[in-house]
């Protein structure tokens, strides 16, 4: 229940400022690889598909379109 939450957030929020602290991001591949992970951008995407800038969205990240209709369906 709750504590499960709480607990999952503050692993999260620990393995958020240790990625930061090492990499200067969250994202492991890109931190450590030097290259963006099929989900980077993904948010930013869908954020501008909603606002109907199909091209940004697509330049920001490629994928994330699909998936978003997807999850429409």
């Amino acid at each position: 229940g709750v504590w499960k939450a709480l607990l999952f957030l503050a692993l999260f929020l620990l393995y958020c400022l240790s990625m930061t602290a090492m990499t200067g991001g969250i994202c492991f591949l890109k931190g450590i690889f030097g290259i963006p992970c099929p989900g980077c951008g993904g948010t930013r995407a869908v954020i501008l598909l909603t606002k109907g800038d199909v091209l940004g969205s697509l330049d920001m990240n490629p994928s994330a379109p699909l998936l978003f209709f997807c999850l429409l369906n």
